[in-house]
């Protein structure tokens, strides 16, 4: 017990210094007393406003509850304040592999009241992401594209008076939750079981059991039990022949909800969420279905790592900015729908628009809500606001310098994916979506990736791509050019560098290198130069097999007429980016860059 109290004590005073700062951090917006007006449901760029939840425990189950095994899954009771209201109820851990994290995600059941209409208050830790965004911006783009989606608020929590944390709180998914779209409280709600990976809406998918549990594939959370409508739509699928499913899908499913699935995850890189992470409605209003996704958390870049064992396969550094935006699980659904010709057009086109591309389509709103323009500026927005408890976290004194370098990479996540998804679905070129059951990932290769951009004058961000992948080569920011040029580049990648500079050991060098020139004989180009390695797993990644006890120590590397040159460098661990400001271009002039650590 002396351990246990010591330790409390320890954990106590660190709370309570993060407590001196809470009155700052409650200055950020004017509405974050403990007086906050109800929560909204979520609409596309709606004012971000951050609440608070006051918590009054047991000093011993407070630290009990942050310190108990992973797998206990025992609660506490605990008197909750909000909205100028007090109950009462019970607070648990939640999650399943986040609960391994020091932040813990929380969920409370009230004994005397309702929040949201339900008696539980659900809070997201986000402690596996350091931009703590990533699940916000995921329902907000759902909301934008008009997905059903539960109502999410950010919250800071106080227990027993002190700052605990910046959280998100998220509505209890349930039938209210589909009928704020018009799709009614009385219909057939069902879930893919988490814990089984087979909830993929094919017919075995309805018997069949996990061998070490016999947990099913599906949870039926209607208020009166069946799975009649689900097997019906299951046979249906299963039967439809590919040419006519896009009149299936529209005779079955309300409000293109089936191909916003594929839009949202698409966007976001996500694709956890095929075979699980997803919600199915059937609307006794309308007698359709309805599909929501659901876990954003490996999203924006997150990426699950197959060469890693658990829990960093889940939870590690690497970062993927070139998922197929059909990528993930097969699914019978997301395969007719992609094969047939009419359909894909339809999604082709809703990748255009949400992405800025092209001509809006008629009577769609939110042009270009996935831009890099309008992404950009809606990260900032949250930045201002939640910047603070980054800074005063009371669980990492690392996290604000996390938060500005993972801030930074979703913008840079942003402008990858929009390259990348132009130049496959947004294009109108030839596609063809595989689904090979026996497809094992390559071994890796040595890649080239070439990009000629003609840029002209006022061109202040420019992104060049590698028109055959899709694959970003080089990215200019705040350009300088008085005439219009033309820039190559050629990236060599998965494969060392032939020259480096004299006091610089090849293995202590990226597996990339990279050339760019301009043409343009009238004058040079000023301009802040990005480039990225890729470390998409343990076998795709360009770091090597060297020894780097600091990714963060790496510096690029220029060669210019015989003479290298030390560049002034900024790295992003997170999105794997290196960039040099103010770097000159000269005409005529070959520079090759390398990164590598002395």
């Amino acid at each position: 017990m002396m351990k246990k109290r010591s330790a409390f004590r320890w954990l106590v005073m660190i709370v309570l210094l993060s407590g001196m700062i809470s009155t700052q951090a409650e200055q950020v917006t004017e509405n974050t007393s403990s007086a906050q007006p109800k929560f909204l449901a979520p609409a596309a760029d709606a004012g971000l406003i951050v609440g608070s939840i006051h918590l009054d425990m047991d000093t011993e189950d407070a630290w009990l509850l942050n310190n108990k095994p992973a797998d206990d899954k025992s609660s506490f009771p605990v008197r909750v304040s909000y909205d100028n209201q007090k109950h009462s109820g019970r607070i648990a851990v939640s999650g399943s592999s986040s609960r391994k994290f020091v932040k813990k995600s929380l969920r409370i059941t009230l004994s005397d009241g309702e929040w949201l209409g339900t008696n539980k208050i659900t809070l997201n830790g986000m402690a596996t992401d350091a931009s703590m965004m990533r699940v916000w911006l995921g329902w907000q783009l759902a909301a934008a594209v008009g997905a059903p989606a539960p109502v999410t608020q950010f919250v800071r929590l106080y227990v027993n008076g002190n700052y605990a944390g910046l959280y998100l709180a998220m509505e209890w998914v349930r039938p209210e939750t589909f009928a704020r779209n018009g799709y009614g409280d009385d219909g057939r709600f069902y879930q893919p079981n988490d814990s089984a990976y087979c909830g993929d809406l094919t017919p075995l998918s309805l018997t069949k059991k996990q061998p070490d549990t016999g947990v099913g594939c599906w949870n039926d959370f209607s208020a009166t039990k069946s799975m009649a409508p689900l097997k019906t739509l299951i046979a249906d699928i299963d039967s439809t022949p590919i040419d006519n499913f896009n009149d299936f899908i529209d005779a079955n499913f309300a409000d293109e909800s089936a191909h916003n699935w594929i839009l949202i995850n698409g966007l976001l890189g996500n694709s956890d969420s095929y075979n699980k992470n997803y919600f199915l409605y059937q609307s006794a209003a309308r007698n359709k279905w309805v599909v929501m996704p659901w876990d954003f958390d490996l999203s924006f870049g997150r990426n699950w790592d197959p060469f890693l064992q658990y829990p960093v396969d889940t939870f590690n550094d690497n970062f993927s900015y070139y998922k197929p935006f059909d990528s993930g699980a097969a699914n019978p659904l997301k395969k007719k729908l992609l094969y047939n010709t009419k359909s894909l057009k339809r999604l082709r086109g809703k990748f255009r628009h949400y992405l800025g591309i092209g001509e809006p389509l008629v009577g769609l709103s939110g042009y270009g809500w996935f831009s890099p323009e309008q992404m950009s500026a809606r990260i900032d927005q949250i930045k201002s606001v939640i910047e603070i408890d980054a800074k005063n976290d009371p669980y990492s004194s690392t996290r604000h310098a996390q938060f500005l370098k993972d801030v930074e990479a979703l913008k840079y996540f942003v402008r990858a994916r929009q390259a990348y998804l132009k130049t496959n679905v947004a294009s109108d070129g030839v596609w063809l979506y595989s689904d090979d059951p026996s497809w094992v990932m390559p071994e890796r290769k040595p890649v080239m990736l070439t990009s000629t951009e003609s840029i002209n004058p006022g061109s202040r961000q420019v992104v060049m791509v590698d028109k055959l992948t899709g694959l970003v080569t080089l990215a200019l920011d705040n350009a300088d050019i008085k005439n219009a040029s033309l820039v190559t580049t050629i990236v060599d990648g998965y494969r060392a560098p032939t020259k480096v500079p004299a006091d610089v050991s090849p293995d202590k060098c990226l597996q990339r290198k990279w050339t760019i020139s301009q043409s343009n004989p009238e004058g040079n180009i000023q301009a802040d130069v990005t480039v990225e390695y890729h470390e998409e797993n343990q076998r795709f990644q360009e770091r090597g097999s060297m020894n780097m006890a600091d990714i963060n120590a790496l510096k690029l590397f220029a060669l210019e007429e015989g003479q290298w040159r030390e560049l002034p460098t900024r790295v992003n661990f997170y999105s794997k980016t290196l960039t040099t400001e103010n770097m000159t271009i000269r005409p005529d002039t070959t520079v090759g860059l390398v990164a590598c650590q002395k």
